[in-house]
């Protein structure tokens, strides 16, 4: 299945060079996401520096830590209760997952979250 990215990506030729795919995206939100990004975005200018340069060869690919600080936010924001809930959630919900920084389901692991 092919990303909101790969879709508009692929059409953006054809669209005029002023088109903003912020706001193609944006009106596919719910209100309680439209929401939740005006929160991320007003606390993420206070949280510079959360995602440190990283220099490990040595495993996996590791997450960015400001996409879990974001998906810590969205647990408390949409009151889920467990960690297990946040990530069927990430995982079913795609809208939810970008808005966190996620680009794929594959990563998204109790392991990951229990790191941070």
């Amino acid at each position: 299945m092919r990303t909101i990215a790969e879709i508009i990506g692929g059409a953006q030729a054809l669209l005029p060079l002023n088109y903003d795919i912020q706001e193609c995206f944006e009106e596919t939100l719910t209100q309680e996401q439209v929401s939740f990004i005006h929160h991320v975005r007003i606390l993420m200018e206070h949280a510079k520096g959360i995602d440190p340069v990283e220099f490990n060869n040595l495993g996996r690919p590791s997450k960015k830590n400001s996409c879990c600080f974001k998906a810590f936010l969205a647990k408390s924001f949409f009151r889920m209760e467990t960690t297990t809930d946040l990530i069927c959630r990430l995982k079913s919900d795609t809208n939810l997952r970008l808005i966190c920084g996620f680009s794929d389901k594959k990563g998204l692991s109790g392991a990951s979250f229990s790191r941070r």
